[in-house]
């Protein structure tokens, strides 16, 4: 039986800036040299993920592609499960500046947050994508006080012990640079090791290059993006009535949450939205009451009262909206409304109508 090797799934390397000594050729020699098979890199930005991911899969390595993030002060590590995930990857190193945690509700990723930012765990713990790392015993027992749901991820910022002192030149050039005596690769117990493996198993990250995303332009003057009208989109949102609620979902085979169910039918007729409820409240152009809106408009709630948009819908005209209605619990099931439904329930409630240009 072959001895596992430590699957790091946090390699910070030289594209956060003076924060690592680790170069990406130098990494997947590494690599190599040590039959290490699957491997993250998490750093501050995704600038250096397509260098990685081409050489690793040049080199029969499993790429891992993480991006390391800050809410309140404390870091979180967001990891892409597929090429889905990726494309959420973006668009939260993209808003990073404006970070919102329910930028992370999403299957399609993987979320851990580092014991040091315990902190933040109390507001993630009932997401089934959340993960409490670790980097040392003590963190270990602590963690498993609180959930079962841990993994151990350790800092790397150069892959050699003897190289720990060049950190300190960073230091001196970045104020702001943390590190300890242990960031460098090293291996850990079977038993922690096994917990990365855990975790890269529900990944399988493909990017699809074979692909051509080239957009589609009507006859009209003004050529503006377009493959149908509002009419034909209000109609294929009606096509899935009956799909199942999926929180953090955006299939409309397997099934959507609300945003997600907005995102995927406006995205059918080449208009982008970001998945989120709030997100999508900042695009388009704000109507002036119920009376003033049109089938295709945007319908928002704020459930909560926070001034959070919590909720998405489609306007159908006459006083109707198709959405997709369930929370959490609901899980893929179709009973006891969690499902695409049209309905004209609460619509004293819309909070804020925006118009979509299709």
């Amino acid at each position: 039986m072959k001895e596992k090797k430590l699957i790091p799934l946090k390699i910070t390397t030289e594209y956060s800036l003076l924060k690592s000594l680790i170069k990406l050729p130098d990494l997947i020699s590494f690599l190599l040299e040590n039959n290490i098979k699957e491997c993250a890199i998490c750093d501050e930005n995704l600038n250096g993920f397509m260098d990685f991911y081409l050489k690793c899969k040049e080199n029969n390595i499993k790429p891992i592609i993480g991006l390391d993030t800050v809410y309140e002060s404390m870091h979180i590590y967001v990891y892409a499960k597929n090429y889905l995930g990726y494309q959420e990857l973006l668009k939260i190193d993209y808003l990073k500046d404006n970070m919102n945690l329910s930028y992370l509700e999403n299957s399609n990723l993987l979320v851990i947050i580092p014991f040091k930012s315990i902190d933040i765990y109390e507001k993630l713990k009932y997401k089934d994508n959340v993960y409490i790392g670790f980097c040392n015993d003590i963190e270990k027992n602590n963690a498993l006080l609180i959930s079962d749901k841990i993994v151990y991820v350790d800092n790397v910022r150069c892959l050699f012990k003897k190289d720990i002192s060049y950190l300190k030149y960073l230091k001196m050039l970045n104020d702001n640079f943390v590190y300890n005596d242990n960031a460098y690769y090293k291996t850990s117990s079977f038993e922690d090791i096994q917990t990365t493996y855990e975790f890269s198993k529900q990944i399988n990250l493909e990017i699809p290059f074979d692909k051509k995303y080239i957009p589609k332009y009507n006859n009209s003057d003004n050529n503006s993006p377009v493959t149908g009208t509002t009419k034909d989109l209000v109609e294929y949102a009606k096509k899935h009535v009956g799909t199942p609620y999926v929180w953090g979902g955006s299939n409309l085979s397997s099934g959507v949450d609300c945003s997600g169910f907005t995102m995927a039918v406006f995205s059918h007729f080449g208009v982008e939205l970001p998945h989120y409820a709030h997100d999508q409240s900042k695009m388009g152009t704000t109507v002036n009451g119920l009376s003033n809106a049109q089938p295709g408009d945007l319908l928002f709630f704020d459930w909560g009262g926070d001034g959070n948009y919590d909720h998405v819908a489609i306007y159908l005209g006459d006083n109707q909206k198709i959405h997709a209605s369930g929370d959490q619990s609901c899980r893929g099931k179709t009973a006891n409304g969690c499902q695409v439904k049209i309905d004209s329930n609460s619509m004293n409630n819309v909070k804020l109508i925006k118009r979509v240009k299709v």
